[in-house]
């Protein structure tokens, strides 16, 4: 995966690293990492800096997924990598 100047060429398994805990995945992304976390049939996107700051969720319904972002999480330039995650998140392959 490579998102030309957001996040440099690596193994799926490198840009979303699977957590000490199995419900959760980290993304760094121009240097700042992120968090995604599976709670209440959501996948949950936080700042590592601050858990309590949601940027965004996705949410897989019966034909179709929905990433949903906060405006803080466009300004600070996570709409491909976080398109590009929701895919591979969805996408129901082993990426480890």
């Amino acid at each position: 995966i490579e998102i030309r100047g957001k996040i440099a060429r690596q193994r799926t398994s490198e840009m979303l690293s699977l957590s000490s805990d199995p419900s959760s995945r980290t993304m760094t992304v121009d240097g700042m990492t992120f968090t995604f976390i599976l709670r209440d049939n959501f996948i949950w996107l936080y700042s590592t800096a601050s858990q309590s700051e949601i940027l965004g969720r996705i949410e897989r319904g019966q034909d179709s997924v929905t990433l949903e972002l906060t405006g803080e999480a466009i300004h600070i330039g996570l709409l491909e990598a976080a398109t590009v995650a929701t895919f591979l998140l969805q996408c129901r392959r082993n990426m480890d």
